[in-house]
């Protein structure tokens, strides 16, 4: 178990890490359903983002042995200009009970504003070793703000998108494998600002739409309910498929599809569920999908999977309201599924939808 002089962070960084994708975070649906979700300013992004891999270190690690139970005080301030925590996963820490290798802790301050996390680090080939970054704010009982991995499948980075009001947070940066590694590695987490403009939603006639749905059978693929183990699997029907959309995304164009999610309850946390077979181009490294739709009483969440696979990349999870935006890291070259469900909570069924989805290629 956790040690005894751990922070609540640590905990609960115990508790959450494994999933992949942010959803395993809370699990419990919707967003109306989750006290300390961080309100995501959508508007306020930007697509002028560093197209290349993280500066220079702002910040060394400096005290492995204390920063699991002790937030480092880095003395950065993040929010109006770029910073990049730079750090080791060092061996000897690993815990049986939460396959933890190593946690190490930052505090920095912010002056406000939106942020694009990124985070850059593998041990090598160890196909279960999952990297993680976890935002808490800095209360007795901390909150988990926001968060994101590197999923196996994904290797070379991980990113997700965060608004921070002024004040102090704990960055906290964890690995978990089933066993402790064989050797140490390096780790990079760059905070950059992101301003208005990031994947605005197209407006021009959709480049796909939704074909296969009928009636809300057809394009389902998979069940999400956070009640059981593991929470994503494939549906009982096999005549479910991804619709191919034929689209590849790159990072020249935005594109958009455009589909409704049906009054239909499936059997699991969701009611409709849609699926999309994309491609990213040969050089797209991540990509920014941004889901809208009118109705307040709809309830809509989007999940990113490798096609073929039941293991999340990414998620809308912690966004709020009827605009989700979030960037997510990809392979190039690779094919994925969309899949986009309304929560049992959503009225207002059925609900069309927008999804827009820009590409772009970073150099890690």
């Amino acid at each position: 178990m956790p040690r005894s002089d751990m922070p609540v962070w640590s905990v609960l960084v115990a508790g959450v890490a494994g999933f992949g994708a942010l959803g395993g975070v809370a699990a419990c649906g919707g967003d109306r359903d989750r006290p300390g979700d961080a309100g995501f300013d959508a508007p306020a992004l930007d697509a002028a983002q560093p197209d290349a891999g993280p500066p220079p270190c702002s910040y060394t690690e400096r005290s492995d042995a204390t920063n699991d139970p002790t937030a480092e005080p880095t003395g950065l301030t993040v929010g109006s200009s770029p910073q990049t925590l730079c750090g080791k996963i060092n061996t000897g820490h690993f815990s049986d009970a939460t396959t933890t290798v190593d946690s190490d802790g930052y505090r920095v301050t912010s002056d406000g504003g939106n942020l694009i996390v990124r985070f850059f680090g593998s041990p090598g080939p160890a196909a279960l070793v999952e990297l993680s970054v976890f935002v808490f704010n800095t209360d007795v009982n901390p909150t988990l703000l926001s968060g994101g991995s590197n999923n196996p499948i994904v290797r070379d980075h991980g990113a997700f998108l965060i608004a921070l009001p002024a004040g102090t947070y704990d960055i906290v940066v964890n690995v978990r494998n089933p066993a402790d590694l064989a050797a140490a590695f390096d780790y990079k987490v760059q905070l950059a600002p992101d301003g208005p403009g990031r994947c605005a939603a197209v407006t021009a006639p959709a480049a796909y739409t939704e074909v296969a749905d009928g009636t809300g059978a057809g394009n389902d693929v998979i069940a999400v309910s956070f009640g059981v183990d593991p929470p994503f699997q494939l549906t009982a029907s096999t005549a479910d498929a991804a619709e191919p959309t034929g689209l590849t995304i790159d990072g020249r164009a935005p594109v958009r599809i455009t589909g409704s999610s049906a009054d239909e309850n499936a059997a699991d946390d969701y009611m409709d569920r849609d699926t999309y077979l994309v491609r990213t181009a040969a050089a797209t490294t991540e990509l920014t999908l941004r889901l809208g739709w009118a109705a307040a009483t709809t309830d809509l969440q989007y999940i990113v999977f490798p096609a073929d696979q039941t293991q999340p990349i990414g998620d809308s999870f912690r966004r709020v309201g009827n605009d989700k935006v979030n960037v997510i890291a990809v392979n190039p070259g690779s094919a994925y599924w969309i899949w986009i469900g309304s929560h049992d909570d959503s009225t207002g069924l059925p609900a069309a939808y927008d999804l827009t989805i820009c590409g772009a290629d970073l150099a890690p």
